[in-house]
C-alpha cells in the first residue's frame, strides 16, 4: 500500500493581499501555528520518498525549487527540509485550460456552461494528479501531496493508497471567515 499526506497550502499574504490588502491581524501568527503543526506531524520517522506539489509541470521541473519558492515560501521552507525527490505533478494544457475558464468568469461570463466547463477542467486536473501519484509512487513509499485549499485529488487516489490530510485546520475556512467578518465590518458602518 502506497501511503500518501495530504498538506493543504496555507494562503500566502500576497493571497490575502489579493483579495483585500488589509490582512488580518492575527494572520502571521496564524500561518505560523498552521506550519508549525504540518512540520511537527513529520519527524525523521517517516521516510518519505517523493513530493508532489500543486501546479509543477515537467516543463517546470528544471526550476522545481524555484517554482515551489515563488508559489509558497513557506511550503518551500518545509520542503528543503524533508530528503524527498520532487515530482512533475500536474500537465500544463490543463492549468492552462482552467485558467481560461477561471478568466472568463473574472471578466463577467456568469454562464452556466462556463460554470461547467470549469468544474470539468478541474475534475479532469484532479483525475491527471492521482494517476501521476499511482504511476510513480510505488507500493510501500509514502509521499506528500500539497495542494490548494480546496481541490479534491483524494477522491481519485486509487483503492491501494491509503490517504492521510495532514492540517490543524482547512485554511478555506481561515479565508472565509476574514471574508465574512470583512462583510459584517462593512455593513455594520
Amino acid at each position: 500500500m502506497r501511503t500518501i499526506f495530504v498538506v493543504p497550502l496555507m494562503f500566502t499574504k500576497d493571497d490575502m493581499a489579493e483579495i483585500n490588502p488589509s490582512l488580518p491581524g492575527d494572520f502571521e501568527q496564524v500561518s505560523a501555528d498552521f506550519w508549525n503543526y504540518v512540520k511537527g506531524k513529520f519527524g525523521p520517522q517517516l521516510n518519505i520518498q517523493k513530493m508532489y506539489f500543486d501546479s509543477l509541470t515537467k516543463e517546470r521541473m528544471p526550476e522545481a525549487n524555484d517554482f515551489v519558492r515563488k508559489t509558497n515560501e513557506k511550503a518551500y521552507d518545509f520542503i528543503v527540509g524533508i530528503e524527498a525527490q520532487l515530482q512533475a505533478t500536474e500537465d500544463a494544457i490543463l492549468i492552462e485550460e482552467t485558467a481560461s475558464w477561471q478568466r472568463m468568469l473574472e471578466n463577467g461570463d456568469e454562464s452556466s456552461t462556463t460554470h461547467d466547463l470549469l468544474a470539468q477542467s478541474m475534475i479532469e486536473r484532479e483525475k491527471f494528479v492521482a494517476k501521476t501519484i499511482s504511476e510513480s509512487l510505488k507500493d510501500g513509499e509514502a509521499a506528500i501531496l500539497f495542494l490548494s485549499p480546496g481541490r479534491r485529488t483524494s477522491e481519485y487516489l486509487s483503492s491501494d493508497s491509503r490517504v492521510i490530510k495532514v492540517q490543524p485546520f482547512d485554511p478555506s475556512d481561515y479565508l472565509n471567515s476574514w471574508l465574512v467578518s470583512m462583510k459584517l465590518r462593512a455593513n455594520a458602518q
